[in-house]
């Protein structure tokens, strides 16, 4: 079974549950939703992710205020097996319960050494029992300076700009993460 990203603009990133289009055809405006596929098969499962350092960025009273998270995680990628993951997000922390973020990060083989950089878009929605849930598009690209052209041994050349869609929950002590390629791509 297919699942299905419905997404909405949010803002320069689109992020969220539906992307809304209006028509005007007689005088009468009509919405439509576009919604993207996601592959059946799961990309990239962590259950062990934890932050690794965090700092203030900015508290202007009249800027909202932003943070910088960075974190580290094991995990299990299809067509790789065993990646560690580090990375940083700047969070925009938009009200006490939503905040966006824009992530860095580089994916590495456990048994290769190849990496993968990443560059991810989110909205974190914080649940009644203190964790958030994150919601966002990541989007893999190769470094072609370490990668330049090997001839195909590259273990992540299948992802090299593809996108893909996340799920993280994350708590004061721990973090999982869940990622599937938008199908297509």
């Amino acid at each position: 079974m297919n699942k299905t990203l419905y997404l909405k603009a949010s803002g320069l990133v689109c992020l969220g549950l539906a992307i809304l289009t209006s028509s005007d055809s007689s005088s009468t405006a009509s919405q439509e939703t576009t919604s993207i596929l996601l592959s059946d098969d799961l990309l990239y499962e962590s259950t062990n992710g934890s932050l690794t350092s965090m700092r203030v960025i900015e508290v202007d009273p009249t800027e909202y205020p932003r943070t910088e998270s960075s974190f580290i995680e094991n995990a299990v990628m299809a067509n790789v097996g065993q990646v560690q993951n580090i990375g940083t997000y700047e969070e925009t922390i938009i009200s006490p319960n939503i905040t966006r973020g824009i992530g860095k990060g580089l994916l590495s083989s456990a048994t290769s050494g190849d990496m993968i950089a990443w560059t991810a878009y989110d909205q974190g929605e914080r649940q009644s029992d203190g964790s958030y849930i994150f919601r966002g598009l990541v989007f893999f690209h190769s470094l072609t300076r370490i990668h330049p052209n090997d001839g195909g041994s590259y273990e992540f050349a299948f992802l090299d700009n593809k996108v893909g869609s996340y799920r993280t929950v994350a708590n004061e002590t721990a973090s999982s993460r869940e990622i599937w390629l938008l199908q297509g791509e």
